[in-house]
């Protein structure tokens, strides 16, 4: 799963989530072996990556795309780097709430520290725990950079071409794309590729489709969004990218 890990969207979506927050439970403080000890569980069976917020550099972002009835969201960090990150017991529960970010597929936690440490975060869904693959905190080493550097060809006016260069080269195995309506915040595509180049909605560079429902078409005159996450081998967001566009 480290190839396929993730999951966007920022407020421009970089800055704007929704005042929505997702039902969490807490049942004990305690170390993730503990917690899925006695439970059904999956490993590397969520999609999550980290990244530098774009307005605080003392903050770090962790993004999540979630399950249709997922719930019991839950957050787990080491404190330091130099640790076995598949190793359980060295994960503590932490009580953060995650805000929605985007209805029907992503959320966002914000963890006020930027040290270097892993995180896994997971949730319940039909009896199964599901945690996500480590992320590595690399604010202080490796931060995310933001840029509205994107090209976009309307030839094909409700297909549109996306193009970006691929700006940070180290690490990075891959490409996590999102796109989103403006006016309502409704999810329309979320999609991974090992090429720096989507359309919409054309899966024959698509490695991985995430799209909970099937992708509308465009509309004339509407305003879309359209973002991209450059991911490293630490489940780390290299470059965050962003362009919004009308369907003319």
């Amino acid at each position: 799963m480290k190839k396929f890990l993730i999951v966007l969207v920022l407020v421009s979506t970089f800055n704007c989530v929704k005042d929505e927050s997702v039902p969490i439970v807490f049942t004990r403080t305690t170390f993730l072996n503990l917690d899925v000890s006695d439970e059904i569980y999956q490993r590397d069976a969520v999609y999550a990556f980290g990244a530098t917020n774009n307005e605080d550099d003392d903050v770090t972002d962790i993004f999540v795309v979630y399950e249709e009835n997922a719930e019991d969201f839950k957050f787990y960090e080491t404190g330091v780097d130099d640790v076995d990150p598949n190793d359980l017991s060295n994960y503590l529960f932490k009580e953060f709430q995650p805000s929605i970010i985007l209805d029907n597929g992503l959320l966002q936690y914000k963890r006020r520290s930027d040290d270097p440490q892993w995180i896994i975060v997971t949730y319940r869904i039909d009896g199964t725990i599901k945690l996500s693959s480590p992320i590595l905190v690399k604010s202080n080493t490796q931060p995310t950079l933001y840029t509205n550097t994107i090209d976009v060809s309307q030839d094909s006016s409700l297909n549109p071409t996306f193009n970006w260069e691929a700006i940070s080269t180290e690490n990075s195995t891959f490409f996590f794309e999102s796109m989103h309506r403006v006016t309502d915040e409704e999810l329309l595509s979320l999609t991974f590729t090992d090429e720096n180049i989507f359309t919409y909605f054309d899966l024959s560079n698509v490695t991985l489709n995430l799209s909970q429902l099937t992708p509308p078409e465009l509309e004339f005159g509407n305003n879309y969004r359209f973002e991209v996450m450059q991911i490293d081998l630490d489940n780390w967001v290299n470059t965050m990218y962003q362009a919004d566009f009308i369907i003319e």
